[in-house]
């Protein structure tokens, strides 16, 4: 591999997909869900919990998605310091862990429909590099635009 290639393509390595390096930007210009959406497009990008980019982590703390107490209207968290590894499972359900979709070998670009969406999204995410789980109100009662990341989720549209 050339150096550079590390830096902004996708690399396979033992049938794992690695990068690019940089995640994928967040569209600034995105369509802001304009309320409680019935499904969302999404597709899994290889984001850290620290890199993504969405509003939500600025809105403190909701009772709704408790289970151990805690209030929150967006968490994520990582079982590593790596980015997510292709092809990875996607596991999502609602705040009881109730099953929405489930999905085994997700391929770096693949896009996906959940639809009936409730107010509160569990995404578990499974990879040889990393494990990641996100919680995040969905109803859009606060800003929710096309373009943000929560985690390695990625919204790419949304209706109503």
């Amino acid at each position: 591999l050339r150096r550079s290639q590390l830096f902004t393509d996708e690399i396979e390595f033992n049938s794992v997909t690695f990068g690019p390096i940089n995640p994928e930007p967040t569209d600034p210009t995105g369509e802001k869900c304009s309320g409680r959406p019935s499904e969302i497009k999404f597709k899994i990008v290889p984001t850290k919990c620290g890199e993504d980019k969405n509003e939500l982590k600025s809105f403190g703390r909701r009772r709704e998605l408790s289970h151990n107490g805690d209030k929150i209207y967006y968490s994520c968290s990582d079982s590593t310091d790596a980015r997510i590894s292709f092809p990875a499972k996607v596991f999502i359900s609602d705040n009881k862990g109730n099953e929405l979709f489930s999905r085994n070998n997700v391929a770096r670009g693949e896009s996906f429909d959940l639809q009936n969406v409730p107010t509160n999204l569990r995404v578990k995410i499974f990879s040889k590099t990393n494990d990641q789980v996100v919680v995040f109100h969905s109803s859009c009662s606060k800003p929710i635009y096309t373009g943000d990341t929560m985690g390695s989720f990625k919204i790419l549209e949304f209706s109503y």
